[in-house]
């Protein structure tokens, strides 16, 4: 047998190159989740506030134009609270509010579900409370009101703490809250404590998520009085993202505009905005009417680590001023305004997809390959080992090219190229000094070290610790 083990090596090598294309193009996913719907809602509505409590489903308040606006109808507002029954598999009312509510904050905590501010379309509210469930049904419990009324603000749950941004403080204010308040849920006696506010215009209607140890505020739209006192929006996509105990830092825009759209965090390192407004039709409304086409339907989702958005999926149908709820391990959206001044019942389940982990045809035969290949070149090698030195030190006959590339070699895995620099990447430079101490520490080892091994003639360190001290060490 006089094939060289080297050609094997260039064999497996062009085939793996070759196939990589193809491995690819076969794994990819035509999008992100799958679909479904849940029982639609009783009513129609949006602003309402949607969450869990103990893993079941609740939406509370929220508006509706029973009769189009565009034919003089007049917003609905609505006190009733709705649970979904998973066993019957229908929405049942469960309580009532202690008046109309709706485009508050609402947050999934461990310790129930809490609706933030929120306003009855007369004025704005400062109350918030907690919803759990006790032994009669479901039961409140007020908790600090926030420092002024206010309305159109997000909120996002981290640590045991809850975070509230931006905003409107009444109905005809023309400019948008810059306030940024957190609740310690562990010591709520305290109330609600003001932090320093992100780098950039108030807003209303802010997409607000935690995730990954920080709170990000997302686009909204600021409000600026124009020539008659009214207010108008500014559609934002700037995005920022808050630290405790590192303060603000701006991230990547958005690529557009995503005013009152619902958003989750989605594994470790993403954020998932379902669709959104950004405004470019808003000038249009009273020309559009009934005629208006609805709003985003593409999924973003940012990477904490990278800094990038990218578009992942798309939705059945855009909605706005809904909650994006996390419910036994997927993504509920719950009625919303499916384009202006109209509202929808349908309930939107989001679910991973599922990846096939299979190997294929060609992902055997490179294996079969690869491994057919290490058994020719072990029979090749077998005939030319006359001792165990040959064996494990190729009988002293490798250039120091060779063995210091095989040394280096052991130091590195997957997590040298791929876990270190994206832990680097995502908090400092500390991680990557181990890789970097390896090239560092390299020279002093071949000068002190390597000549001791040399020196006895010996084939591995506890051969050395042998002779240093004992057999039985």
């Amino acid at each position: 047998m006089n094939l060289a083990p080297r050609k094997f090596v260039r064999v497996a090598l062009l085939i793996s190159l070759t196939a990589a294309p193809g491995l690819a193009q076969s794994g990819r996913v035509p999008g992100l989740l799958t679909w479904s719907e849940l029982p639609p809602l009783p009513r129609a509505v949006a602003g309402h506030f949607a969450g869990t409590v103990d893993n079941r489903l609740l939406v509370a308040g929220g508006t509706n134009f029973p009769v189009s606006l565009f034919a003089g109808g007049k917003k609905a507002w609505y006190k009733d609270v709705f649970q979904f029954n998973l066993a019957d598999s229908l929405w049942q009312k469960s309580d009532t509010l202690t008046g109309p509510l709706a485009y508050g904050a609402s947050v999934s905590t461990p310790q129930g579900l809490v609706l933030i501010g929120g306003s009855d379309g007369t004025r704005h509210f400062r109350s918030v409370q907690l919803f759990r469930f006790a032994e009669r049904g479901l039961a409140r419990t007020r908790l600090p009101a926030l420092p002024h009324p206010a309305a159109f603000l997000g909120a996002a749950y981290l640590d045991g703490k809850i975070y509230a941004a931006g905003g409107q403080t009444s109905p005809t204010a023309t400019r948008a809250l810059r306030t940024f308040w957190v609740l310690d849920l562990n010591d709520s006696t305290a109330g609600w404590q003001e932090l320093p506010p992100w780098p950039g215009p108030g807003r209303i209607l802010p997409v607000v998520v935690a995730q990954a140890g920080a709170v990000y505020v997302l686009s909204g739209a600021d409000l600026r009085p124009d020539s008659t006192g009214a207010s108008t929006r500014e559609y934002l996509r700037d995005g920022y993202r808050y630290t405790p105990g590192s303060g603000w830092s701006r991230i990547a825009d958005l690529p557009y505009p995503v005013v009152a759209a619902p958003a989750a965090a989605y594994g470790t390192n993403h954020i998932l905005i379902f669709g959104g407004d950004d405004g470019k039709l808003a000038s249009r409304l009273w020309e559009l009417r009934d005629q208006h086409p609805g709003f985003h339907r593409e999924v973003l989702a940012y990477h904490t680590i990278t800094n990038t958005w990218a578009v992942v999926d798309t939705l059945p149908i855009g909605l706005l001023t809904t909650n994006a709820v996390l419910w036994q391990g997927n993504t509920v959206i719950p009625g919303g305004e499916d384009r202006p001044g109209h509202r929808s019942r349908r309930v939107l389940l989001a679910q991973p997809r599922a990846v096939p982990r299979h190997l294929g045809a060609l992902d055997y035969s490179i294996l079969g390959i690869y491994f057919f290949g290490l058994i020719l070149m072990g029979f090749y090698f077998s005939g030319r080992e006359k001792s165990t030195g040959d064996f494990f030190l190729a009988g002293r006959r490798i250039p120091w090219w060779a063995a210091g590339l095989s040394i280096f070699g052991t130091q590195l895995s997957a997590i040298t190229y791929m876990a270190v620099p994206a832990k680097s990447y995502a908090t400092d430079w500390v991680f990557y000094l181990s890789p970097v101490c390896i090239v560092l520490i390299a020279p002093v080892l071949v000068r002190y070290s390597l000549p001791i091994f040399r020196r006895f003639n010996i084939t591995t360190a506890y051969e050395y610790l042998e002779i240093r001290f004992n057999l039985a060490v």
